[in-house]
């Protein structure tokens, strides 16, 4: 009996709520099959745009890959030109004689002060031996 009774409370209860259930179907814009087509073709034309500039700036950044790795063997070559030439003035004759050359005059420079200074000292010296 007690399943009788359940049976006829769902019963109920279902057909009230089949009662209250509103209908979706005006609400729903109609689209036609042009509108979706062109949708779709403004989709796929966006994303061939946006391969199209991807691809683009892979090109760019692989050249400029390509540049920078150039230059960088560039780079190396140069400075083991520049090693070499050093090497080369290391050993070379006439640089160290120039670099003799002005040690000398800096020496002789430096002696001619002292011998200038020397003499103003012995000066002011004989001057205050004088008085």
């Amino acid at each position: 009996m007690k399943h009788l009774v359940y049976f006829y409370l769902a019963c109920t209860l279902l057909s009230t709520l089949n009662a209250q259930e509103p209908t979706f179907e005006a609400e729903i814009p109609a689209v036609t099959l042009q509108e979706v087509s062109q949708e779709i073709q403004n989709q796929t034309k966006k994303q061939i745009v946006e391969a199209k500039k991807k691809i683009e700036l892979e090109e760019k950044l692989k050249k400029q890959r390509l540049i920078d790795e150039e230059n960088e063997k560039k780079l190396i070559q140069l400075n083991l030109n520049l090693e070499e030439i050093e090497q080369e003035l290391k050993n070379n004759i006439w640089l160290k004689r120039y670099s003799n050359y002005r040690t000398y005059r800096a020496i002789e420079k430096e002696l001619d002060e002292t011998q200038e200074e020397y003499k103003r000292l012995s000066k002011s010296n004989l001057n205050k031996a004088k008085e």
